[in-house]
């Protein structure tokens, strides 16, 4: 069994559970973050085939989620996300990092997988408030390194006519 991937393990003990089955050794599974429901785990997959050679990853990291009850893991986005990355508090989103031109940007995309949207904030590191209605992150390209709290970060809804 591969030490690369992701198990459960009751608080109160037992057998873990092995949730997902990667085979490949070049592969590397980091970042479990648990959905707000508890249901469904997202994780961090790369392929780091290469990367001794070429000194960067083959292809772009990814953000996956798996049932905690099993099955396969679903494909959130290849977008090349940074190493931590949040679910929203209704769950129904994953904000992430991504590196462009030098500057990390932040992103929303659907749990469900789909095109990320750029939220306007350069940032790293995001997570959200227990409320939901505030993500920090930093910005760390200087020192010294910044810690932001941003409000009212998602966009609001259009109103059907």
């Amino acid at each position: 069994e591969s030490e690369e991937d992701i198990y459960i393990i009751s608080g109160t003990g037992g057998e873990p559970k092995r949730l997902t089955r990667i085979d490949k050794k070049e592969v590397e599974v980091t970042s479990p973050r648990w959905s707000p429901d508890g249901k469904r785990i997202a994780f961090l997959w790369m392929n780091r085939a290469g990367v001794l050679e070429t000194g960067s990853l083959s292809e772009p990291p990814c953000i996956y989620t798996i049932d905690v009850e099993g099955g396969e893991p679903k494909l959130v986005t290849k977008e090349d996300p940074r190493y931590w990355f949040c679910w929203s508090r209704d769950g129904k989103s994953i904000i992430f990092s991504k590196l462009e031109a030098a500057e990390n940007n932040l992103y929303r995309v659907s749990a469900d997988g789909g095109k990320a949207e750029k939220l306007n904030i350069m940032g790293k590191a995001p997570d959200c408030s227990p409320d939901g209605k505030k993500i920090a992150f930093y910005r760390g390209t200087k020192q010294p390194t910044e810690f932001w709290l941003v409000e009212n970060f998602l966009p609001t809804g259009k109103k059907q006519k």
